[in-house]
């Protein structure tokens, strides 16, 4: 048996995602991982998501969220989290892959170099149906 939810009930956890991640005083960041080491610290916008509409909420992408300094390692990015404003995790992902690999999220460059410039120019959340 699966569980699933209905639409209105998948916009509240959406919902409840975006205002976890706007949460503290500045705004939210996505931080890019190889293993246990970061490579980019994206700031993100605030509000970080749009409204959500059949349970999934896009990134606010304008101004586009940018790491212009990253610390980079030549490692292959395998993780991202998605912090509040201080530090704290709300959600984290494992499936990152070049863009077109159909990932969580999508790199256009992966590894990450120091001082290389990422950006997130699109990113979609999805409320679990």
């Amino acid at each position: 048996m699966s569980i699933s939810h209905n639409v209105d009930q998948r916009n509240v956890f959406a919902t409840s995602i975006i205002t976890a991640v706007d949460g503290g005083a500045g705004a939210g960041k996505c931080v890019l991982k190889a293993g246990t080491s970061v490579v980019a610290t994206i700031p993100l916008n605030k509000p970080s998501f749009g409204a959500p509409a059949a349970g999934i909420i896009t990134l606010v992408v304008s101004p586009v969220p940018e790491d212009d300094d990253a610390v980079g390692n030549a490692s292959v990015v395998d993780s991202m989290e998605f912090q509040d404003s201080t530090g704290k995790v709300v959600f984290t992902g494992a499936n990152i892959t070049a863009v077109g690999g159909g990932g969580d999220l999508e790199l256009s460059k992966n590894p990450i170099a120091a001082g290389d410039i990422v950006q997130l120019t699109s990113f979609s959340y999805q409320a679990s149906p």
